[in-house]
């Protein structure tokens, strides 16, 4: 970074302009740090409260790179970026919190599920099952959750298979309506460390986080 966070020329984007960015401008307002948004809706909830807001693809590169490029920090407020803009931003000497590499393995579900794996951090069993029909012909013990492994989220593209007479419902982009939302929040600062917040229950209405609640049910 060419400035520190704290200094009032300091210039923070996001990538990224709905509800969560929203409440990072009201941080932001306490500590004085300019917020800029790029979001491809033009009514997005922070277009209307930041100093500085694109209306944009955050999926285009040029138009991510352009965003970028006179900022001092990039970070995103959902996963579904591009990547390769944020690559070359950072070696342009943005910083990008979380790095462009992070994302990606965030971006692909069977790649966090491998990282877990590798890393010896616990999660459920899974198998990487790339098509419908190879779907039918794999081992299962049913009941399972089937999930999208790229451009899923807040349930959607995840569903509940019962037994195998529901395997024709694989691979549909759907939303599911039986989950009971967990999220974890951890902290990370610049200077290296990360704070663990612990479990909260997400509380959502009409797909929209209304509150979250601690501790997780």
């Amino acid at each position: 970074m060419s400035k520190p966070p704290y200094h009032r020329d300091f210039k923070l984007g996001v990538l990224g302009g709905g509800q969560l960015g929203r409440m990072m401008q009201q941080e932001a307002v306490n500590l004085d740090i300019k917020l800029a948004c790029l979001d491809p809706n033009a009514d997005a909830p922070c277009a209307k409260i930041v100093p500085e807001f694109v209306v944009g693809s955050f999926n285009d590169e040029e138009t991510v790179y352009n965003f970028g490029k006179d900022k001092d920090l990039i970070t995103v407020e959902i996963e579904h970026v591009n990547t390769d803009a944020l690559e070359e931003l950072e070696q342009r000497g943005v910083a990008v919190y979380p790095q462009p590499h992070l994302l990606r393995m965030i971006q692909d579900k069977g790649l966090q599920k491998e990282f877990y794996q590798k890393n010896n951090i616990p999660s459920s069993a899974f198998q990487l099952i790339e098509s419908k029909a190879e779907i039918e012909d794999a081992n299962l013990k049913f009941p399972i959750f089937q999930k999208l492994r790229k451009s899923g989220y807040d349930g959607y593209g995840v569903q509940s298979l019962k037994d195998p007479h529901e395997l024709s419902k694989a691979f549909d982009a759907r939303w599911i309506d039986d989950a009971d939302p967990q999220t974890m929040i951890v902290q990370r600062f610049c200077e290296g460390f990360a704070v663990d917040a612990g479990r909260f229950h997400t509380d959502m209405r009409i797909l929209t986080c209304i509150a979250l609640l601690k501790p997780g049910k």
